[in-house]
């Protein structure tokens, strides 16, 4: 624990801000389809994070998101075998936040001339979940009661022969899903051998969306 920071109460509820500088809300992208979405972010080599929910209902989704930078703007990508629709909630560091929309008035914490917190700002509340592996190279939907969107980030590999000689490799992500989070799957490649090695992370990061309406 370090020895300097802020604890402030709401009620009985206390907020913790640490001495390192915190990802804020930014924005919120709906109906990202198959493409690239440009978020408007630029000016950083940060990439925002970013949480993706699908929206509608689904247990399983043949789908890739990630964040490029293009044109100087960090981008949504989507790959997709459908048309699903998804929702991303964007989070960026408090100092380009500042930047970008900068406070008439407020308070501003700082170490050593960084900004680490900006009052006006929604703080990032990451929540994580084990369980998503369970031991099968696929993945499994995870129950979490909340209506939430999940990181968007690679949390596994696995394949599966499509003959006797070769076999496709597949991505494994995640992604909100209603109370859910489900795994994404999207094919890399095909390549030779009846199959190889899976390997997928066990721990899923993801938020309560009701935080950020």
């Amino acid at each position: 624990m370090s020895k300097y920071g802020l604890k402030v109460f709401n009620g009985k509820n206390a907020e913790y801000l640490s001495t390192l500088e915190s990802f804020v809300f930014f924005k919120r992208i709906n109906n990202i389809k198959k493409g690239n979405y440009n978020t408007g972010i630029k000016e950083t080599d940060d990439p925002p994070m970013v949480f993706s929910r699908c929206t509608s209902i689904q247990s399983v989704i043949p789908t890739s998101i990630s964040v490029i930078k293009k044109d100087g703007y960090w981008n949504i990508t989507c790959q997709q075998n459908g048309d699903v629709f998804f929702e991303c909630y964007l989070f960026v560091r408090a100092s380009y936040y500042n930047k970008v929309k900068p406070q008439k008035w407020g308070i501003q914490i700082f170490n050593n001339n960084q900004l680490l917190q900006v009052s006006g700002t929604r703080p990032l509340r990451i929540q994580s979940i084990t369980g998503f592996s369970n031991g099968r190279p696929i993945g499994n939907e995870l129950s979490v009661g909340i209506q939430c969107a999940s990181l968007c980030r690679v949390v596994g590999y696995y394949s599966t022969p499509i003959s006797p000689y070769q076999h496709a490799v597949i991505e494994v992500g995640s992604c909100g899903s209603g109370t859910k989070i489900v795994p994404i799957r999207w094919q890399l490649t095909v390549l030779p051998g009846a199959s190889a090695n899976s390997s997928t992370d066990d721990v899923v990061q993801y938020i309560d969306i009701k935080d950020y309406q």
